[in-house]
């Protein structure tokens, strides 16, 4: 089961973290098969997500990345 751990409103800039969290060891799901939202009149957003199991590594990987503001998960 995946987890989103982070919320980015550019897709270039999630696909960015996407690749540095990879290569520090972590195997976040591809862009292009999460989620995102787009609604009418609301702000659009790409999310990065991980398996469980990584969560807490890919946390802690954002936070050394200095993307600690963009984490959903606390």
């Amino acid at each position: 089961m995946s987890v989103r751990i982070a919320a980015i409103k550019e897709q270039a800039f999630a696909g960015l973290i996407i690749s540095q969290l990879q290569e520090v060891g972590l195997n976040p799901i591809d862009i292009s098969t999460s989620g995102h939202i787009s609604l009418g009149g609301a702000e659009q957003y790409y999310y990065i997500a991980v398996v469980e199991e990584e969560a807490a590594k890919a946390k802690e990987a954002l936070i050394d990345l200095g993307y600690e503001k963009y984490i959903i998960v606390r």
